[in-house]
């Protein structure tokens, strides 16, 4: 799911009923904002490095 991640497209988010939610930012590649059956939310960004395949990391967790 592509969406712009504004404050409040993400205060609006539901929580999936099981699994993770992934939604990533329409205006910056690679930048996401999973979240979790319980409400969770954490922001993610994934990158293509110069030798293929991808690597990602968590930059932050939010508050509920």
């Amino acid at each position: 799911m592509k969406t712009t991640l504004t404050d409040r497209a993400v205060a609006r988010l539901v929580p999936p009923k099981q699994g993770r939610l992934e939604v990533l930012d329409a205006k910056m590649p690679g930048l996401a904002l999973r979240v979790t059956p319980r409400g969770h939310k954490s922001w993610t960004v994934t990158w293509h490095p110069g030798g293929g395949g991808h690597e990602g990391t968590r930059l932050a967790r939010t508050r509920p």
